[in-house]
C-alpha cells in the first residue's frame, strides 16, 4: 500500500499505517465472517498457496530520488547546494534527468534489488544509507548521480503456515452468497458506536 503513495512525510506515513490498520482488521474480520462456514481442504490451500504464493511475499525495498549531473565537478556543486536547499529544489534546479527533475524534484519512487529501471548501484548505495540522507556523488557511466534515500520497506515472506488463513479467505470469498455487510461485523462482535455531536 505504501508503494503506491508516493512522497510522504514521516507524519503522513505514520498517520496512513493507522488508517490501513483499521481497515485491513476490518476487512480481514468481515472475510472471517463472510467465509468462516465455506469449506476448503487443505489440499486446496496448498495448491492455491503454491501458485500464488508470489502475492504474498514482498521484496526488500527502497524509496528514492536522485539528480544526475553531467560530470563530477557539477556533481560537486549540487552536493554544496544540498548545503543550503531541499533535495527536490537542487534536483529541478541541477538535474539532467529532465522528467524526474520537472515532474517530482528527481523523484525515481520504489525500487527493489532486481529492479531494472534504476541502475544496481542505486539500490546497493541506498541499502547502507539511513533514510532521510542523501549519498555522495556516485559515477553512473558517464555521468554522476546523487541519491536521496527517503524510505526503506524490509522484506515481507509469507510462509504458508502465516498465509494460511489469508488464502483460506482469498478461495472461499468469491463463493459466499451473502452481501457484503458491515453491520454483520458490528453485530457478531457485539459491537458498540458511541457517537458524539
Amino acid at each position: 500500500m505504501m508503494v503506491m503513495q508516493g512522497l510522504l512525510s514521516k507524519e503522513k506515513r505514520e498517520q496512513k499505517i493507522t488508517e490501513w490498520t483499521e481497515q485491513i482488521k476490518y476487512r480481514y474480520f468481515l472475510q472471517y465472517l463472510l467465509t468462516k462456514d465455506i469449506s476448503v481442504s487443505a489440499s486446496e490451500i496448498q495448491e492455491y498457496y503454491n501458485n500464488y504464493q508470489n502475492q504474498y511475499q514482498f521484496d526488500d525495498t527502497v524509496q528514492l530520488s536522485h539528480i544526475l549531473v553531467s560530470g563530477q565537478e557539477e556533481a560537486e556543486y549540487a552536493i554544496a547546494k544540498l548545503e543550503e536547499e531541499s533535495f527536490s529544489k537542487v534536483a529541478k534546479e541541477f538535474s539532467i534527468d529532465a522528467e524526474t527533475a520537472d515532474q517530482g524534484g528527481g523523484y525515481l519512487g520504489y525500487y527493489s534489488e532486481t529492479s531494472s529501471f534504476i541502475p544496481e548501484v542505486y539500490y546497493e548505495t541506498a541499502s547502507s544509507m539511513e533514510e532521510g540522507t542523501y549519498s555522495s556523488p556516485i559515477q553512473v557511466g558517464n555521468e554522476y548521480a546523487i541519491i536521496f534515500h527517503h524510505q526503506h520497506l524490509p522484506a515481507i515472506n509469507l510462509n504458508y503456515d502465516e498465509a494460511f488463513q489469508e488464502v483460506k479467505q482469498d478461495i472461499a470469498l468469491p463463493e459466499t452468497t451473502e452481501e457484503v455487510d458491515g453491520s454483520q461485523l458490528w453485530n457478531q462482535l457485539e459491537v458498540d458506536f458511541l457517537y458524539k455531536e
